[in-house]
């Protein structure tokens, strides 16, 4: 019987976790000043951005010196819209009457998550050519 490990060879399950944390903390950082200021209706105009930098940052981080250093990009993208889904679900959890999906379903933040894995790819992408 083959585990899990044993299908998978050479990926960073740790360094992918991370690499999706930090690209969650980096969107947190541009977020929340904005939120604080009341200025919320104005935060779809930079999340792409930000995300976009966000994500090529961490995907260099998380293709360091690892094989499939674009798959080890991509699963931090993954892992950072994981974490997003579970910072949504706790939020709706902990305050059900402030839960607002339009938001969440709006163009911006669905292509948001796109680019989380397009952006970590290509910041995993960079690393193996800037690598030699």
């Amino acid at each position: 019987m083959t585990t899990q490990t044993q299908r998978l060879p050479g990926i960073r399950w740790g360094r992918a976790l991370v690499g999706g944390l930090l690209i969650e903390l980096l969107l947190m950082a541009v977020s929340v000043p904005f939120v604080a200021m009341n200025r919320a209706d104005e935060l779809p105009t930079y999340v792409l951005p930000a995300t976009v930098v966000a994500a090529v940052l961490a995907g260099l981080w998380v293709a360091r010196r690892v094989e499939r250093p674009v798959l080890h990009g991509a699963l931090a993208g993954l892992a950072a819209i994981l974490l997003y889904l579970v910072l949504a679900l706790i939020g709706m959890l902990a305050a059900p009457e402030r839960a607002n999906f339009d938001t969440a379903l709006s163009p911006a933040y669905l292509a948001s998550h796109v680019l989380k894995v397009l952006g970590a790819a290509a910041g995993g992408w960079w690393a193996a050519r800037t690598r030699g």
